[in-house]
């Protein structure tokens, strides 16, 4: 991400909205509920939006009490803590990893094996957004397992486009976000407000996946994407 990114555009969100019930009438419900522990998720593409529905997990996964944790390469990680603070993530609880590039991103698997093995971290978001390790069903078996093993989830950030296969057999969800303007109800005003939608571009979990949008209103000054 950049230094101003989308996750600005969504705002910051209390722990309080984090925990919304989902709406019956219209059969949908938040992305935390659908994606379970012991699952690993993919969330492909370079539009905006990406990383801003990675702050909402961060931000879902500390208000239940999860230590969470980002690996990606040293040089090369989108991770930018004043964008995350901004929106409520508290940095000090954030283990962020930054892997020498010599290791390359097969280090960036190795270390996501150990954080997963200590049973530590509820949440972990693994940076492939420069590049991703050949093997995959070897290097995902493992990390498949552990996930499992420790009631885990794992976000893996990829750039691949909709059109292109997924990571692997073992990622059981993926999305493609996407933000766009949001529609004010008849009658209200719309305050310039934002959705973040979820694309379903593969899901494994049992039956049809309907995600509800994150609608927020943008800070003052914030980046508005159509």
């Amino acid at each position: 991400m950049g230094k101003i990114e989308s996750i600005q555009a969504l705002g910051a969100v209390s722990p309080k909205l984090l925990r919304a019930e989902p709406n019956p009438s219209v059969g949908r419900a938040p992305l935390w509920e659908h994606w379970g522990a012991g699952q690993m998720l993919e969330l492909s593409g370079s539009a905006p939006g990406k990383l801003s529905t990675v702050a909402r997990l961060l931000l879902r996964a500390q208000a239940e009490g999860e230590p969470c944790a980002w690996v990606a390469p040293r040089d090369e990680s989108s991770f930018y803590p004043p964008d995350f603070a901004q929106v409520g993530i508290d940095l000090a609880a954030l283990a962020v990893v930054r892997v020498p590039p010599e290791a390359g991103s097969h280090g960036v698997v190795r270390v996501s094996e150990l954080l997963l093995r200590s049973g530590a971290f509820g949440l972990l978001v693994v940076d492939f957004s420069h590049g991703v390790p050949k093997g995959e069903l070897s290097w995902q078996s493992r990390l498949s397992g552990l996930v499992r093993m420790h009631d885990a989830r794992v976000v893996l950030l990829t750039k691949s486009e909709a059109h292109q296969p997924s990571l692997g057999p073992m990622v059981g969800l993926r999305l493609e976000p996407q933000v766009s303007a949001a529609l004010a109800p008849a009658g209200a005003l719309s305050g310039g407000r934002v959705s973040l939608g979820q694309r379903v571009l593969k899901c494994k979990l049992g039956g049809a996946l309907s995600i509800s949008p994150d609608i927020r209103e943008p800070p003052a000054g914030a980046v508005r994407h159509a």
